[in-house]
Parts: C-alpha cells; structure tokens; sequence
C-alpha cells in the first residue's frame, strides 16, 4: 500500500496567543479596562478560550510578569499549555516597525532579556517547549515537531505537545535492542506536522525517512500511535477543581476505560488501531527492514505509571499482546513477546528461579555445608534454597558475586529475601532469557516470585538505591505492590547491605547502622520513611520481628541504643566546578573549596527533624553550618537536637580560611572543627534523614525516622528586624545621600504590622482617617523589597516573606528597629479624597511620632 501525502494548513496562527493584563492594587492581575478587578486562573482561562487561544501556547503580556507565577502555572494547567511570561524586573516593549513582536526588556539597564517558559505543573518535564527563546524573541523550532524517547523519537503536533512531551519525559529505558517510535494519526495514516503547525499525512516512505536516524534495520520497532488532538483532563474543564474552569469547546471523548489492576498515565493519549493503519505498518516493515510491533486492531498503547514502560489495551481496558508485522525475507524467530502485563519482552521470560544448593555450592564451594543439604533435601534444578536468600535476579554477570555474598545468610520465618537487578532510574528489573534486564511489570513480578518458592510472605528486597533514585522505586513498588498482598521492605536510600551474623544488615557508607523502611503498603504520595510496623521494625541495621523484644531483637555486635550519632568521615575537597550554579551567600568566593564526595554532616537545630523536614529549618541566613561530629557539636551549642544531614559532592564548602571574607557578624558560626558551610543556592545538594536529642553526657536518643527530604531554609528572626526575610537584604536608599519617602499610618499609633511600608513617591489619598507622613530615610536603613526578592529569586530552597511583598506591590520596607533613626518631616491628613497638610518641618524620628496621640 501506497499512500499519497498530503498536507494541510496550520491549524492555527504560528504565535502563541497573546493575552495583555495589568496589576491591580493589591497586586493580582486584571484586563486592563477593569484594572480594580483582580482575574483567578479560571476566569483567565475562560478569556483565553473564548478569545480562540484554545489549544495554543499563551503569552502574557505584564509587566514583571514573574512575579505573578502562581496564578500563571494554575492557568498552564487548566489549559493544558506552556505559558510564556516576563521576567521580574522586566517589562514588555511594545512592537514598533523594527520588531513585530514584544520583547521582555529589563526596566534598569533596558537590555532585552528572553521569555520566561513555565509548563503546566501536572505535565511538567526538562524538555523544551514549541518555540525556541533566544534575545527576546519568539520563533518555531526548525523541522518536524519531535521528542527524544529512549532509543527512538516521538513524532507530534502543537495540539497534543504538552501531554506528548510528557509522556515521552515519563517513558522509561526498556530493553536496549527495541526501538520505540511515537507518532499522532488520522484514521489510517500517521501525522509527521512541523514546527510552522503544518501537518502532512506521511507514506510509508515519508515515515521511514524521518526515522533515518534510529538504527531499525534487522532490528524491532515498537509503535505508540496517538490521537493528534488530544488535551488533558484538566484543559477540558472540571480537572482541577476549578468553578471557573474553562469548559471545553472541542467536545473531545471521554478517557476511555482502564482497567482498575492498571496504573496507567495519560489514559487517553493512546489511539487505537484501525485495519488500514494496520495495512500502513505491514508496509512500514517492509521500508525500514525491522519487525514492525503494534496492538492489534481495535487496541491501544498505554504508559503504565511507576513501571515507566508501554503495554496494550483494548477499548475497555483489557490486556491485550502486540502484533508483529515482520518484513519480506527469510523467516526469522521472534526476539520478543507480550508478557503478562501486555509488554513486550525478550522471548523466554524472566531466565531466574529459586536457588537451588547445588548452584550456591558451585559459586561458594565449602561453606554451605552437610547442613544445607539436610535443609533442602533432594537437590532439583530449583528448589529451594540452602541460603536464606530465596531468589537472585541481577545481571549475568553480577549474578556470581551475588550467590556468594548471600551463601551464609540464615532464613527468618515470614520473610522471603530477594535480591532484583535495580536500573539506574531506581525501577526494579529482572534478567530475561537473552541475559538483559527488563523493569518487572505488576504481573510478571508475583509469578517470578512464585516460581522461586514465593507463598504470600513479606518481602525483604536485598538492594541498594541511590537517593536520587529512590523517588522512582517508591512508584515502581506501589505498581508492583497492586498483585501483592505482602510488605515490601528495603533498605534506606544509599545503604549498602553486608551479612552480619547470619542476616543481611543494612550499612551507610562510614559503616554504621542504616534503616529498613517499609515502601509497600503505603498511602498515595507518602514521604515519610515507615520503619516499624504490625510485623517487622528496623532494628540497628537488621529487619526484625516487631514481637522481638529488645533484648531480643539485639544482636550481639548491636551498639547501645545511647550510643551518639556516628561521626562522619572527613572528604576530599576540590574546586566548585565552573559555571556551577550560584551559591547566593554574597561573601563567598564564586568557586569555594567544596566536597568531593558524599559526606555527612549535623546541623544544631532547636525543633525536631521531622519538623524541619516538614516547615523548613528556622534561620536568618542564606546558609547552614554543619559539623562532622555530633558531639563536639553539642559543646558548642549545649541542649541543641543534633540534624543529620546528607550532602552530596559539591553541596558543602570547607569553612577553613572563610574568616577573611566573612561578615563580622557571621565569622562566629564558622570556626567550629571540621565544620562546612551549606549555601543556601546548593542546598538541592543536601537532604535532611535523621534528628538526633541529647539525653545525657555522651548519650543521644534517635529521633523517629525520616525519609530523605530536601532541606529547605525559612527565614525568620533577621537583625535588621523585619520578620520572615533573610538578614542579607538589598538596602535602601543606595550611595551616601538620604532618600525623600512616604508613608501612610492610622490616624492613631503606628502601623498595623511589624514593620512599615514606604514609597519613594506619595500615594492618592484613600478615605478619611489616614495619615501620610513624609521621611527622610539615610542611606541603608530600608529594604529594597524589589531588588532583595530579585537576589533571592534565584535560591528555590529558601522561604521568605519577599516573594509576596513583591508581588503585593511593596517597593520598600522599613523595619521597626530602624524607627528612631528615620526623620518624620512632614505630617498630612485625608480630608475629601486629597491630602491636606498637617505640619511641616517635624524633625521628629519616627519612634517619637508613633508615641503621639493623632
């Protein structure tokens, strides 16, 4: 079959829509013909629809347009699309004969800047969006429209962009010799659209020609076809829990079903096969010279969340295995097949059973002994094992090492020890028969362990996961968890495992006991690392019965439960790598001496860790110290509860030396030994995992457990005496001369909060009863609202009051502690709507005039 192209006009205008909006007083965003009446995201969303901008990106055109980000990504996500905003600090020029479009141009130094893009938070990747932003302009990427998938390319439209690109971010790597192709169709043929919105029905040869740079030949393709307009729930009006929710004008279907046994992302980005699409990918097969694989008619590709992998679905939901459309030629054997969870997979399944004796004889001769065949009795190729480790499912050649480390480990009644090949992504994977490694799917993962001897007891994973890993394991195990009815326990995040006594103990990196922590059961977005439960508790690094009593639940090589916090081990620092991010502490060199590898640190703290975790660690600085040793810690800070941190290389600078740099005020808290300073720009680095209480001289007591959680900074008790902002604040007026501002106060007494805000310029009067006072402020004594909130816009780990001064419209703030040092020189009262003079040449500090009667 030979299908002619053809191709169509754009669906819609090549630019983005363009929405213009101005401020309102108490800083939302309005039309500006109704500039009092500030707009939520779903009444913007239902002016953009109405306006026709459905289905395009948007572009908003306001002055500091950052500053308004909240409201602008709820309106990404109700319609479903990237908006493009400007920066703080930035306004958007007019077009004139020279440039036909707005520019973001930065309001001090009149330099264009470039579009800021923000991606509807539920769809959001790191890949880029339609248009390419460079010098302030706004231009459609060259080319057809792609994404990059694993080992394959997705083609889509601007229609289906924001869902396709999130798909294509949340497809895992499967197995390295399939292919996966992705593209949007029309009845039959598939869609190959181009950045300029053109759209072109693609032959067989058009399709295989895009594809030239995928390695195909004598190879396998996996297919995903996908419906070319497709929008998410959430643009479709009702999603999000929006009222005002734009309704959509499209009349797309419904999701189609899914089968509750399934987790399954995107539910409806998936199109299904139709009988002359299925002629299209014959042909195909024959072009690109590949097995060609794809649902049968009538079916579907899904994304199976957690499992990150594709499998095929009929229209109500069912299972359903891939068809494969093999090219003219000799007949060769299939290298794969659909498993039980409608994957494809190498053709024999997962390759590992149970261990039987005579296999850990052969990798660890000698040490198993008369004892374990007495165990095991008949040795048959898989029965069960001599070892208290029941299956081992790693790559080839990793798997020899493995039986021997797990020969020696004695079995624990109501386990069942596992040792799964982990990908770098943290899913968990098994080795098939071609000897490569394949994340398990929720079905295939019971039937493997049943084949190893499995018969319904709690699983005890012998793994070890990177932290940045372990958020992907947690949504692989609650995937996998659905077909188990057991706990799933496995060590903490970065724990290694080594047999101690006979059991399998989890370690940290120095050596000292690391936590088990139970990842299934658990609730929906559960963070908090489960350590005990009905049938088992972490105990010092060993998984034991919870009716074990401590004494009995103590091995002999157990330390003291008051035992302190072990100390850290001292690493090698380097150079901060160039063009590292910023650190956003002003006095420290760009490129301070930073760790080299992993180390870990405690941080004194006056609240508990779990606290902290949650709310953020209270401080007024743009960083934290921390020290190797707990105790010595405790010296210096007496009663403090003792943070343990994780930092990893890069995040930690050596605070050796930065005594002639530092600010007077701040060298105190650098001259602790083997203590590192935690930048508050790199603190992404840094995860807080334990607390530690001081219960005595030498004693500590362990705080409950944490997950590893990201330690963020909330500022609070800053000298200069406004709360909730840092102490390193732009100052106001800048230079040697005093600065003319204004400021309005009830009629009576001082301002309503802790501290006062002022203007370089007097306001419109507002009802009676107000007074305006105008100052003389010397150089440093206010806040530069604006120009602090751009300083610490930059430092995602920090909390401070800034970012809603700034967006309340605040340009200066003036603390309380600075009150007797600012000059009232005039007093005006509101009579009418207008201000009428008071008094004139005042020269009273502030202080004194608050204490006046009106």
């Amino acid at each position: 079959m030979t299908l002619v192209p053809h191709t169509s006009k754009p669906t819609h205008d090549v630019a983005p829509h363009r929405i213009t909006l101005t401020t309102t007083v108490g800083g939302g965003l309005a039309e500006p013909d109704r500039p009092q009446t500030a707009l939520t995201a779903g009444e913007l969303a239902r002016m953009v629809v109405r306006a026709g901008g459905g289905g395009r990106d948007v572009q908003v055109l306001v002055p500091d347009g950052a500053r308004h980000t909240a409201v602008l990504l709820a309106l990404a996500d109700l319609l479903g699309r990237d908006v493009l905003i400007v920066p703080a600090g930035a306004v958007a020029s007019r077009p004139t004969a020279d440039a036909d479009e707005p520019t973001p141009v930065d309001r001090t130094t009149g330099a264009v800047v470039d579009w800021l893009h923000i991606q509807p938070p539920s769809m959001s990747t790191s890949l880029p969006g339609w248009y390419d932003l460079d010098g302030g302009r706004v231009r459609p990427r060259r080319g057809w429209a792609t994404l990059p998938l694993p080992r394959g390319l997705s083609f889509t439209t601007r229609e289906a962009f924001p869902i396709a690109r999130a798909a294509a971010a949340r497809l895992g790597g499967g197995h390295p010799g399939l292919a996966t192709v992705a593209f949007s169709v029309d009845g039959d043929t598939p869609l190959l659209s181009g950045y300029d919105g053109v759209r072109t029905a693609a032959s067989g040869t058009d399709l295989a020609a895009a594809l030239a740079a995928v390695p195909l030949y004598g190879g396998d393709l996996r297919v995903w076809p996908q419906v070319p307009d497709h929008r998410p729930a959430s643009s479709r009006g009702g999603a999000s829990g929006d009222h005002n929710a734009p309704a959509d004008p499209s009349g797309h279907p419904a999701d189609p079903r899914v089968d509750p046994a399934d987790r399954v992302m995107f539910p409806g980005l998936g199109a299904e096969v139709t009988a002359g699409l299925a002629a299209y990918l014959a042909e195909l097969a024959g072009r690109v010279g590949a097995t060609v694989w794809a649902p049968p008619t009538g079916s579907r590709v899904v994304l199976l969340d957690g499992v990150r992998d594709l499998a095929v679905r009929d229209r109500d939901g069912h299972q359903r295995g891939w068809q494969a459309f093999r090219p003219p030629g000799p007949d060769h054997p299939d290298r794969f097949w659909s498993d039980r969870d409608g994957r494809l997979a190498p053709v024999g399944g997962t390759m590992d059973t149970g261990l039987s004796t005579a296999e850990i004889r052969l990798q660890h001769p000698g040490e198993t002994g008369e004892a374990a065949a007495e165990e095991t009795g008949e040795e048959a190729p898989h029965a069960p094992a001599a070892s208290g480790v029941e299956l081992v499912s790693v790559a080839t050649e990793a798997r020899p090492a493995a039986l021997r480390r797990w020969a020696t480990v004695r079995r624990r009644d109501g386990q069942f020890r596992v040792e799964l090949a982990v990908l770098d992504d943290g899913r968990l994977a098994a080795r098939h028969g071609d000897g490569g490694l394949l994340a398990l799917g929720p079905r295939e993962l019971p039937a493997l362990l049943r084949r190893a001897g499995w018969a319904g007891q709690d699983l005890a994973l012998l793994i070890s996961v990177p932290p940045e890993g372990f958020g992907h394991l947690r949504a692989h195990v609650t995937a996998l968890a659905d077909q188990i009815p057991a706990e799933i326990w496995v060590p903490e995040p970065g724990a290694r495992l080594a047999v101690v006594q006979g059991q399998p103990r989890s370690l940290r990196a120095a050596g000292e006991p690391a936590r088990w922590c139970r990842v299934a059961p658990s609730a929906p977005g559960a963070t908090d690392l489960v350590t005990v439960s009905g049938r088992w508790r972490s105990h010092d690094g060993w998984l034991v019965p919870t009716s074990a009593s401590p004494g009995q639940g103590r091995l002999t090589t157990d330390p003291p439960a008051t035992d302190p916090p072990p100390t850290g081990r001292r690493p090698s620092m380097v150079p901060a790598a160039r063009g590292s991010r910023g650190h956003g502490v002003t006095w420290l060199p760009e490129r301070p001496m930073v760790n080299a590898e992993p180390v870990e640190l405690y941080v004194p703290v006056t609240q508990p860790a779990a606290r902290i975790a949650a709310e953020g660690l209270p401080t007024a600085e743009l960083f934290v110290v921390g020290q190797l040793d707990a105790d010595r810690l405790r010296t210096a800070h007496p009663g403090a509860v003792a943070l343990r941190v994780s930092v990893a290389p890069g995040g930690a600078v050596v605070t050796t030396g930065l005594d002639e740099t530092a600010p007077a005020e701040v060298r105190h808290l650098l001259r602790g030994v083997d203590s590192y300073l935690l930048p508050a720009g790199w603190l992404d680095r840094v995860q807080v995992t334990q607390g530690w209480t001081p219960a005595g001289p030498g004693e500590w007591r362990a705080q409950p457990d944490l997950a590893p959680t990201s330690l963020f900074l909330r500022c609070t008790g800053a000298r200069h005496g406004a709360d909730g902002l840092p102490n390193d604040v732009v100052r106001w007026p800048a230079g040697r001369r005093a600065a003319t501002a204004y400021a309005m106060l009830p009629a009576a007494g001082g301002p309503d909060g802790d501290q006062l805000v002022v203007s370089d310029s007097r306001p419109a009067a507002p009802a009676d009863g107000v007074r305006l006072v105008r100052l003389r402020i010397e150089p440093g004594q206010a806040i530069d609202v604006a120009a602090s909130a751009g300083r610490i816009a930059p430092l995602a780990a920090v909390r401070s009051r800034l970012v809603a001064l700034n967006a309340a419209g605040v340009e200066v703030l003036l603390p309380p502690r600075n009150y007797d040092r600012v000059t009232v020189t005039r007093v005006y009262g509101a009579e009418g709507g207008r201000w009428v003079l008071r008094a004139r040449r005042v020269e009273l500090p502030l202080a004194t005039l608050l204490t006046q009667p009106g």
